[in-house]
């Protein structure tokens, strides 16, 4: 886990690339990507977390102060979780037979 403007994201390798992901579970969104080296991964999702923060200030979500989430957001987030994972998977998987497509 590394951590860019407040804002935590991760990567990893497989099958000769590099993966990256963060979540924003406050708006509900988050982003992956990937790219050919750890250095690019790194550079991609910062850049992304820097969009996204940029979307923030031009588009600012209310949220009252003292809302506490609620056991339904909890299980969205978790929903949401499980979706991205999903999704990464199919993207090493994707990739994976790109890279070597007798595998």
């Amino acid at each position: 886990m590394r951590t860019h403007l407040g804002t935590r994201f991760e990567i990893w390798t497989g099958q000769q690339s590099w993966f990256w992901r963060f979540s924003d579970p406050g708006r509900g969104s988050g982003s992956i990507g990937a790219a050919a080296t750890e250095t690019d991964a790194v550079r991609e999702a910062c850049l992304a977390i820097e969009e996204m923060q940029d979307s923030r200030v031009t588009h600012p979500i209310c949220v009252e102060p003292e809302a506490k989430p609620s056991g339904r957001a909890l299980k969205e987030f978790e929903s949401v979780m499980i979706g991205w994972n999903l999704s990464l998977t199919r993207l090493e998987k994707y990739l994976a037979h790109i890279n070597c497509p007798s595998a």
